[in-house]
């Protein structure tokens, strides 16, 4: 039993937090369609804006097209998958990461 992607990424979001575990600020974006190179580039724009500091306590998530096999009247449904900040810097380099 298992929640399966399928492979691509719609979305992308980060989550930076204070030292009490306190969101400081959230960035997020989606789209309906797989996401464009160009989109991709759009949102690195974003995280290259991100300072030092600010990798002390990040959180990262993909946006992706889900099938879920614990229940077979979900169908397909969106979900956040948690992902590195090393996943997500090798898909701004290749566009595609595995999920």
């Amino acid at each position: 039993m298992a929640i399966n992607s399928d492979g691509n990424i719609y979305g992308i979001f980060w989550e930076i937090y204070d030292a009490a575990d306190q969101l400081i600020t959230r960035y997020e974006q989606t789209y309906p369609e797989k996401m464009t190179l160009d989109q991709i580039q759009l949102i690195k724009v974003e995280y290259d804006k991100l300072i030092e500091s600010d990798f002390n306590n990040i959180q990262f998530g993909f946006y992706t097209k889900c099938t879920s096999t614990f229940c077979n009247n979900l169908g397909i449904f969106m979900s956040w998958f948690p992902k590195t900040k090393e996943s997500l810097e090798e898909f701004f380099l290749n566009g595609t990461i595995p999920i």
